[in-house]
């Protein structure tokens, strides 16, 4: 059974949701401003919030779902019922398509996020219009208005402006700054309405300013985060949004069907799809700001570890893939003390890493390694340890890079250390084992399994940690023991520990530490863009 309290918390910020809040206030005070305008309205609001999350508990039956106590289910059949609100106070038929027109929201809106959920797309207001026109065209055929509001209160001036300082308020408290880029996005539109379209005060506040603000406030949620860029991309979808809104109006749309709140939500559905092939699912993933602001904050003295996941956006697959090795031949073929004792190994591990070599050497870096480059060369970073051996850091211009693992594109002595090429050596391989003038074999400068890493690399990277304040993870599932035990110098430190994979990863986080589970390429292009650095 749900407590009380969180029925409440789920039914007041599914309000709050209509200015795509999660605070308590931000619901009353919409509440608030649909109240002084029309009683019925902020019933049927009230209702549609009410009968949205107990449709979500019949479905679901999941009382732990973030999205209920956010209110994301109580969101689109409360706007509906601010839209049929006047249904309440007119006869049985109107009552009855109101009760019927709220549920079937609830319905279909639990469905429909289900849908865009699998494409990280919000779903927004979908389900409102959709019922809403439905609904319109029912009353149509009946010879019914669909336009029906009761109970306003008489005295319009006064519920008006308290209507406006609730809905600005309102915004204000949940993104100070969509508010007031919001505020003047709508004012420009009254300007431009009223000097280019000659529509009165009235015309262009109610219609056209409407569509511009709801739009505004509403991509501003999304991108404004983005600076410059986020700005234009707002900028866009009013335009994109406002067009829809003009053509819907001039071309007679609205005798077929009332626009309602379709101009906002098609405008931005169709930037956000663009928006998620950029940058990825950035709406569904509020964790990304999280991890920016703690980058900002620190500024400097971060020091990154990097995976296999930063190169394959390069072309490189990386080790879990399974690419490289022979699959008919046993995984310990692999390993360092089979290299030293059996032939069958060495040449089975020249086999694999001349395969390794001739993709990396063709490969270019990506935008992950550009960024940790510029991150460098401002200070921000201090140093890559690295678990790859493709050099792409050190071919974007990183300069402080510690090769855990060592380097693909030479060979060495086992002995001596002694460097030999892959043009020396290519042909050789194949044929016979390849020793070094001291008789000891050479293998290729990688690390293999259950060879011991380097002791100066490595009493490099650890000091890499000492020296910092913030351990970047990169593009690993943190599964070898020397990424884990960097984390766990990290800890010793206090440093902060952020972590950015594609996939899970193999330890367990502390309470403080964040795990961004993102395509890592869209995020650099996300840090490329708001150019914060």
């Amino acid at each position: 059974m749900v407590h009380i309290k969180n029925w409440h918390h789920a039914v007041i910020t599914g309000i709050a949701q209509i200015a795509f809040s999660e605070k308590i206030l931000s619901g009353y005070l919409i509440f608030f401003s649909i109240l002084v305008i029309s009683p019925l309205s902020a019933l049927g609001c009230l209702v549609g919030s009410i009968f949205g999350n107990i449709i979500f508990q019949f479905l679901r039956n999941d009382l732990n779902d973030h999205l209920f106590s956010k209110g994301f289910y109580g969101y689109a059949p409360g706007i509906l019922g601010i839209i049929i609100g006047g249904y309440l106070g007119a006869d049985k038929f109107y009552i009855i398509i109101f009760l019927v027109g709220i549920v079937f929201c609830s319905f279909f809106d639990f469905f429909l996020k289900k849908i865009f959920l699998k494409f990280q797309l919000p779903s927004l207001a979908t389900s409102t219009i959709i019922s809403a026109w439905i609904i319109y065209f029912i009353l149509k055929k009946n010879g019914m208005d669909f336009w029906v509001f009761l109970f306003v209160f008489p005295f319009d001036d006064i519920s008006r402006y308290l209507c406006i300082f609730g809905v600005f308020l309102s915004l204000f408290i949940t993104n100070p700054r969509a508010t007031v880029l919001t505020v003047f996005f709508a004012l420009l539109s009254i300007y431009f309405s009223k000097i280019f379209m000659n529509l009165s005060l009235n015309e262009s506040s109610g219609l056209w300013a409407f569509t511009v603000s709801t739009t505004t406030f509403i991509s501003s949620i999304f991108f404004l985060q983005f600076g410059i860029f986020g700005t234009l991309i707002i900028f866009l979808t009013v335009i994109l949004s406002s067009t829809i809104w003009f053509f819907w109006i001039t071309l007679n749309f609205w005798e077929l069907l009332p626009a309602l709140i379709a101009p906002f939500t098609l405008s931005i559905l169709v930037v956000s799809v663009i928006m998620n092939k950029i940058f990825g699912p950035i709406i569904y993933q509020s964790n990304i700001w999280n991890v920016v602001e703690k980058i900002k904050k620190i500024k400097k003295n971060i020091c990154v570890l990097t995976g296999a996941g930063t190169s394959t956006p390069s072309g490189i697959p990386d080790y879990v893939s399974g690419e490289w090795i022979n699959k008919s031949k046993n995984i310990s073929d692999y390993d360092f003390e089979n290299f030293l004792k059996k032939k069958t190994s060495r040449k089975a591990y020249w086999e694999v890493c001349y395969k390794f070599f001739k993709i990396s050497n063709n490969a270019k870096p990506n935008i992950i390694h550009k960024v940790l480059s510029k991150l460098e060369k401002k200070k921000v970073v201090n140093s890559i340890i690295t678990q790859n051996v493709d050099g792409l850091h050190q071919l974007s211009g990183s300069k402080n890079v510690i090769e855990l693992h060592g380097n693909i594109s030479s060979s060495s002595c086992l002995q001596c250390n002694k460097n030999f090429t892959w043009s020396k050596i290519n042909k050789l391989w194949r044929k016979k084992d390849i020793l070094c003038d001291c008789n000891s074999f050479v293998k290729p400068s990688v690390i293999a399994m259950k060879q011991d890493l380097n002791p100066i690399v490595w009493k490099k990277a650890r000091n890499s940690i000492m020296n910092s304040k913030l351990l970047l993870i990169l593009g690993t599932q943190l599964a070898i023991s020397s990424a884990i035990t960097l984390v766990n110098e990290a800890r010793k430190r206090g440093n902060q520990v952020i972590v950015i994979n594609n996939s899970s990863i193999a330890i367990p986080l502390k309470k403080n530490e964040i795990v961004l589970y993102y395509p890592i390429e869209k995020f650099f292009k996300i840090l490329s863009v708001i150019k914060f650095l």
